[in-house]
């Protein structure tokens, strides 16, 4: 506790001091305060877990990548929805959750996007951690740096199943429609 009555953070360090023979014969050392530093990396820890919190809220698939396209990270309504681990989902796990008749098809287009620093955005089943699939909008944009250069892409994976239903529903319907109405 100081003279004002605070408890401040302090650095030391200390070292001894040896004569010829190699005799301790003092120590030395510096308190350098610290509180300043300490205070700003607890308000930038609270800052991310608040962050986190947020998006584990999100009612969407949130995600993040690395500019090569391995995920970095997938929020809590993601990991609970695949029923995946985040280890599980990191670098490309988070493919083996995507239908495998799209699997090809969302990795080429994601590649593509990768390469050309283009918007990426997908329609593709994804798997639930009952097993059933259901029809997903996927889409990234990327965040460059101040170097020009792709720091990370974040992306959003929203449930498009009952819209795809419906329009598979009204297609059929006009096809049918179309053979009624021949002569």
């Amino acid at each position: 506790m100081c003279a004002d009555g605070q408890y401040r953070w302090f650095h030391t360090s200390v070292a001894a001091c040896h004569d010829d023979t190699g005799k301790t014969i003092a120590f030395h050392g510096i308190m350098l305060e610290t509180t300043a530093q300490k205070a700003a990396e607890l308000a930038l820890q609270q800052s991310e877990h608040q962050m986190q919190r947020m998006m584990d809220t999100v009612p969407k698939i949130l995600y993040s990548t690395a500019p090569d396209g391995k995920a970095t990270f997938f929020n809590k309504r993601a990991r609970d929805y695949v029923g995946m681990t985040l280890d599980q989902i990191l670098g490309w796990g988070w493919v083996e959750a995507i239908h495998p008749e799209e699997r090809g098809y969302v990795v080429r287009e994601f590649t593509k996007a990768l390469a050309s620093g283009s918007s990426y955005g997908v329609e593709h089943r994804l798997r639930r951690a009952d097993g059933i699939y259901r029809w997903y909008l996927s889409r990234a944009e990327l965040l460059r740096d101040e170097d020009v250069q792709i720091a990370r892409w974040f992306g959003i994976s929203v449930d498009a199943d009952e819209r795809k239903r419906a329009e598979d529903h009204l297609r059929e319907t006009c096809v049918k429609l179309a053979r009624a109405s021949r002569p």
